[in-house]
């Protein structure tokens, strides 16, 4: 799609994600009106990083002219600034309205404008996002979940930063963003629980954070080199039901917060040294007392 069939855009959001966005699209070519953000000093942040004016406080009389509405906020949120908008007359121009959220679908997301003439859709980054700079450098090699009416639209934004962009129905959206959070947010809460695990053994919390980040660095490294279930390594993987019996051990001595989580994510694994062990009927078996074992 030519970038001009797609502007002029408004980013309504100019936290990290909007404005990393924002940045991306001016340079590439993509007209941008502004952004608008609640706070006088998220504004100033985002007109650093992006070099375009960025509003606070009350919506501007430019998002009415833009072609392409982009609403950057948190989830909770969209429904409640698409409606401002509408009633504010900001819509007029818009001919696509998209947010940036993973756990909804458009048609939800943004239902305050269901009766609307705009084309909905979501355009949602497969990125980890804790840094707008950061986020700019990493977003043209990330993917992007895009969905609804306007997924055209959602699509050639994404092409136009060089990034990638995949369909998913609307109804898909829920399992879709479970499949993020269990990617992203829980192998920090898993990082957070062997983290807590060492210092139990007698490291520090720095050391304990160190050591295990060129673990974690080349499980990651296997994964996209070898994919699954190659990938998977340790003692499940080698059906060794004595050192999963230590770990259970220990756990119910030191740490019994922690053995439903072990005792769900052993699971999960032997599922994946079976696949990967599909003619080992040695394998098998230990598998299968390894799961007996950890649902006792």
């Amino acid at each position: 799609m030519d970038p001009d069939r797609l502007g002029p855009l408004f980013v309504v959001g100019a936290g990290r994600v909007g404005s990393a966005l924002a940045t991306l699209w001016v340079g590439g070519g993509i007209e941008l009106l502004g952004l608008w953000t609640r706070s006088e000093q998220g504004a100033r942040q985002a007109g650093r990083l992006t070099g375009l004016r960025c509003h606070h406080g009350a919506f501007p009389a430019d998002i009415g002219r833009a072609r392409t509405v982009i609403i950057a906020v948190p989830d909770g949120e969209v429904a409640t600034v698409a409606g401002a908008l509408l009633d504010g007359g900001l819509l007029r121009s818009a001919d696509a309205v998209l947010h940036c959220g993973g756990a909804n679908p458009a048609d939800q997301a943004l239902a305050p404008l269901e009766h609307s003439p705009c084309r909905l859709g979501t355009l949602h980054p497969l990125l980890a996002v804790a840094d707008a700079g950061q986020a700019a450098a990493r977003l043209p090699g990330a993917c992007f979940a895009v969905e609804g009416e306007a997924q055209g639209t959602a699509s050639a934004l994404v092409a136009a930063i060089g990034a990638r962009a995949f369909e998913v129905e609307g109804e898909a959206m829920a399992l879709y963003h479970t499949a993020a959070v269990l990617a992203s947010n829980h192998t920090v809460t898993l990082w957070h629980a062997a983290c807590q695990l060492l210092e139990q053994a007698g490291l520090d919390a720095a050391l304990a954070a160190e050591a295990l980040l060129p673990l974690v660095q080349s499980t990651v490294d296997n994964v996209a080199t070898l994919g699954l279930p190659q990938a998977l390594t340790g003692p499940v993987r080698r059906g060794d039901l004595g050192t999963v019996e230590r770990h259970l051990a220990a756990l119910a001595r030191e740490a019994p917060a922690l053995l439903p989580l072990y005792r769900a994510c052993t699971l999960q694994a032997a599922r994946i040294a079976e696949e990967a062990g599909a003619d080992d009927e040695e394998l098998r078996r230990a598998l299968e007392k390894i799961r007996r074992r950890v649902q006792e």
